[in-house]
Order: structure tokens, then sequence, then C-alpha cells
């Protein structure tokens, strides 16, 4: 497999850090797959030279296979890692362009922020909470309650009647909002200056090569759960699926997908993160907000969980982020995400996640994606079986399962 993909040499157009991990955007190389290579969901080896001469190491690219640019989010996790880490650290707090250092120093104050205070929705009084969740939400008294600024959607969101946008965020963006998100989404992001360029080190691609995901295209309805860093695969599909759904309309109309075929038969999908790490399900805020505003037809069902809060912690949690979800018209203060959905709190139930998707698409047949630890892996692939029946009457609803573990 890696003998069809020959090694490119390509730049690094952006690089930051969060969660103890790295994200790298590269410039496409030219030449970068083709319709029958590119797929959602697959992985490329890469070498830094300036790193490790002669190391090459597998990612899973987080990017879709139509956006212009060729992205990763890495763990630091290794000594190899944690050397990137180190590097595109230090590279980003000396940055002078004004983007990069708003962004580490938003990303610096948020690791900083008290961790074991809640203020009350409107400043009425305090209490210990239970757990080290960061409520950026919370606001002093006498302060508005808002949202951090997103650039995906900003203040294009029509109101309703009590003056805040209503929970179904992806029905109620402005028309010509909607337009210029979709104009604007895949494009590369504008290299950063000449100085910052110039420390970023050249890095060598070999890729892409196949995994599991990218069969998602030949169902009517997949289930895509990952846990941790296993969301970067499914954070390509999700993406590839806007380019699916409404390519015709993105970048003033994209001919000759790359991603996904033509006769695809992916019409909705399911998608279950679950992370122990606050931090971790920020990574892709801006992203998922740009998702389900993009997503008029509610094809997509979000579900993101936050593992490391007790069950008796979870009911003065759930009280404070419905209400701020509300005020704010739909704002997720625990993933940062806008939009109708909302973080849950503690491990899934995944017998009611099968049952309900086995009511929903009662005689398809289901294909179900995971990445993520080989543990979680034999639970669902255990729920797979008991929820594929076949009736009297002759209707089948099979739940088909792959995965990738780590």
């Amino acid at each position: 497999m890696r003998a069809c993909n020959p090694q490119k040499t390509t730049e690094i157009i952006d690089a930051y850090t969060s969660s103890k991990s790295v994200v790298l955007v590269l410039r496409k190389p030219p030449g970068w797959g083709n319709s029958h290579l590119n797929r959602a969901g697959m992985y490329a080896f890469l070498k830094i030279p300036a790193i490790a001469s002669h190391e090459w190491h597998p990612f899973t690219i987080s990017s879709a296979p139509d956006d212009d640019f060729v992205r990763f989010h890495i763990r630091a996790a290794g000594d190899w890692t944690k050397k990137l880490y180190n590097l595109i650290e230090d590279i980003d707090a000396a940055a002078e362009d004004k983007d990069a250092a708003t962004r580490f120093n938003a990303w610096k104050s948020w690791r900083a922020a008290p961790s074991d205070d809640i203020t009350k929705l409107g400043g009425r009084s305090r209490s210990r909470s239970p757990t080290n969740l960061k409520l950026s939400a919370v606001v002093p008294e006498g302060e508005e309650l808002k949202p951090p600024a997103m650039g995906a959607l900003g203040s294009d969101i029509e109101a309703g009647a009590d003056g805040l946008a209503p929970p179904a965020l992806a029905r109620c963006i402005s028309e010509e909002r909607f337009s210029e998100m979709l104009n604007d989404f895949g494009a590369a992001p504008a290299p950063r200056t000449l100085a910052t360029a110039a420390r970023y080190p050249p890095v060598v691609i070999e890729g892409p090569i196949g995994a599991p995901s990218e069969l998602y295209f030949r169902y009517k309805h997949s289930i895509l759960i990952t846990a941790g860093i296993g969301v970067t695969p499914m954070a390509s599909v999700m993406r590839e699926l806007v380019y699916h759904w409404y390519g015709a309309h993105i970048r003033g109309g994209l001919e000759g997908l790359q991603g996904a075929p033509a006769d695809a038969a992916i019409e909705s999908v399911d998608f279950h993160w679950t992370s122990r790490d606050q931090e971790a399900l920020r990574w892709f805020a801006e992203e998922l907000s740009t998702i389900s505003g993009l997503d008029k037809d509610g094809r997509m069902d979000v579900n993101l969980h936050l593992t490391s809060v007790k069950p008796k912690e979870s009911k003065l949690l759930r009280g404070v982020v419905d209400e701020v979800h509300r005020r704010t018209g739909g704002w997720d203060p625990i993933s940062g995400v806008k939009s109708r959905f909302k973080t849950d709190f503690g491990r899934p139930d995944w017998d009611d996640v099968f049952s309900s998707i086995a009511l929903r698409h009662t005689g398809e047949t289901i294909g179900v994606f995971f990445c993520g630890p080989p543990r979680l892996s034999k639970i669902l692939e255990e729920q797979c079986w008991r929820h594929s029946i076949t009736t009297h009457a002759g209707s089948s609803t099979i739940f088909e399962y792959h995965s990738e573990n780590f």
C-alpha cells in the first residue's frame, strides 16, 4: 500500500497546540490523492527531519479529502510527538502575527482559569463545583451572559421572540450567512507571517492510506463513534459529508469531489464522541458549530459525552449547562460548540443508543464505525450483534461493525 504513495515534501501553513495535542495544517502537495485513492477517514505517514531525519509516524487525517489543506490532530504521547508539541508551542508563543498571539493567550488564560468555583447565572450566589470543569460562559453579577465569539457563526443568528436564538441553530441562520459559510468551507487558511512561516520545519508526507471508516458512504445511515483522539477520522468524515450534501454550493461550486463517490447512499449520521478531557472536546468546537450550522436538513445527530463527570455531580452541572444553552441561543459551555446539541455527562448507555437507532431505521442495514480503545470496541461489537434482528415478516435490521483500535 505504501509503495503506491510517493513521498512528497510540503510546508506547514499553520500550527498550534491544545490539550496536549498538536494541530498541523499542511499545504496540500501537488497530486495529493485522486478519486480512487482519497477518501474521508484515511491516514498518512509523516516525517519531520528537523525532529528525526529517518523516523516515519502514521497519523489519521482530520481534514476532508476535498479541503484545500491537509490537517492532523496529533496527541503528544511519545518522544517524537512531544518534541513536535514543544517545537510548535515555542513557535506559536513567539509568533509576531496578531491571530497567533491572540489564540495562544486565549488558550493560556483558559487553561489557567479558576476551576473550582461556579458563579451561578445572574451572579446571585457562588457554590463549590464537585468537578474541575471550566464553565467559561459563567459571568460576574451585572454582566451580560454571552458565548465567546465563534468565527464561523458570529452574530448572524436570527433571534427568537424573546431576543434569543432558538436551539435549532441550523434552521435559524440567515440564508445570506449560510451562503457565506458554504463559500468559505474548506478553504486553506491564510499563511502565517513570513517570520513565523520561516520557523516551521518542512514536512515529508506519504499517503493517503486506507482505513475502515472510508466505507461510511455505503450505508443510508451510519453511526460514527469515537473516544478521545480517535475523533480525527470521524472529523474527516463529518467534513466530507458537508461536501457530499452541499458541494454544489461550496466555494462557488465544486466539481470532481474526491471524498465520496457520486452514488454514495449516505443520508444521515449519528455521531458520538466520548472523552474524559473537557479541553479535548473543544478541539473541534468551531468546526462542529460550522457543520451544525450548515446541516439545515438535520441529517446529523451530534452527541458529545464527558465521561469524567460522576453521576451524583451531573444534576447540578446539567442545570447550569442547560440554562447557558438556553440563554445563549444554543452555546454549550462545556464543549464550546454552538448548535442545537448539548454535552452529556457520564458514559453513554449504548443499549439505549442502539435501541433508539434501530427503531428509527427499522429494516435497514446500518454502518457502525468506531475508532478508540479495544475495550469499548468489544462492547460496541456486542451491541451490533444484539440489535441486529430479523422479524417474522422477514424484515431485517442489521448493524455492520467496522473498527480501528489504538
